[in-house]
């Protein structure tokens, strides 16, 4: 079946943008290790809320795990959408 996804995150100055481009609707979930907590999580105007836990983690929020450093991110993307979310620390 053709429903792979192309995922990319990249750093640009005080942010990161994660990147998806899903050919089937699919819930994901992001982990990027090493990085502090950020300021702000967006996809467009949308801001993501904060969450306590990983287990609270809903499309459209996110968690920081202090005390590892890792940032989760959980986004729902539609299939033939092209979902960018934008992470700044600043």
């Amino acid at each position: 079946a053709n429903d792979h996804t192309q995922l990319h995150a990249s750093p640009a100055g005080d942010q990161y943008r994660f990147e998806i481009e899903s050919k089937v609707d699919r819930d994901y979930e992001w982990v990027a290790h090493h990085l502090p907590a950020p300021k702000r999580v967006a996809r467009g105007e949308t801001v993501f809320a904060e969450v306590a836990g990983k287990g609270e983690l809903r499309p459209g929020t996110w968690f920081h795990d202090g005390a590892v450093g890792n940032l989760h991110v959980r986004v729902a993307a539609p299939a033939g959408a092209d979902v960018i979310v934008n992470v700044s620390f600043r």
